[in-house]
């Protein structure tokens, strides 16, 4: 879930859903993102303007980890195809799934740009999804001297990279924190798509994916 009273977000039009299991406890993380695609006070996202459709499908455990599953992602993607979303940001990795790639195919076939994180389990771990599904373009995480960050997976499905390391990000209550992963330079490809939308607003999927391609 996406702290909407943050003060970065009072210019930014934000609607929201909750199919967690928790009620949408707000999490730093997905502010975070949100932050990074559309803050518009003391930072600037990298696409301001943009609408952002906050869909809360993760939990916390006794333990403080957050977990998703198939049903409540599905619930999410079902709702931005109901809410007719240009790009589905995905903030997250786990293991394969058949209906969450079924999803994406879905989501292609929409003219929706699925973007993902390619994770934070080290060089020599396997591919997560949905990042790795040839219909979802796999973001990874470099620093500001254009290196690969040390966590991240990495593999021939990794298709671009973006800022991800050490970086000032939206925290709680109004606050600032830093932050590093494959998930926040993943935010900064869904800005960049966004920002490709509202200038090619009748471009198809692989019209724009070769846009973002080309360009990176």
């Amino acid at each position: 879930a996406v702290d909407e009273t943050h003060s970065e977000f009072l210019n930014t039009r934000i609607s929201s859903f909750d199919v967690s299991d928790d009620g949408g406890n707000v999490d730093p993380h997905g502010t975070s993102i949100a932050g990074i695609l559309a803050a518009s006070a003391k930072l600037t996202g990298v696409a301001p303007e943009a609408e952002i459709l906050s869909i809360a499908a993760f939990s916390e455990n006794a333990s403080g980890q957050t977990f998703g599953n198939t049903w409540t992602i599905l619930e999410a993607t079902n709702i931005a195809h109901k809410e007719k979303v240009d790009i589905l940001n995905m903030s997250f990795a786990g293991p394969a799934d058949p209906l969450l790639k079924r999803a994406m195919n879905g989501a292609q076939k929409q003219n929706i740009i699925p973007v993902a994180a390619a994770g934070n389990e080290g060089p020599e771990a396997a591919a997560l999804f949905p990042a790795g599904y040839e219909t979802v373009i796999a973001v990874t995480a470099i620093d500001v001297e254009n290196n690969v960050y040390a966590q991240a997976n990495t593999g021939d499905y990794v298709d671009m990279a973006a800022p991800g390391v050490g970086l000032l990000v939206l925290g709680k209550s109004s606050g600032f924190r830093t932050s590093s992963g494959t998930s926040l330079a993943t935010a900064y490809v869904s800005g960049i798509a966004a920002l490709a939308v509202s200038t090619h607003s009748k471009a198809d999927y692989a019209t724009l994916r070769a846009m973002l391609e080309i360009s990176a």
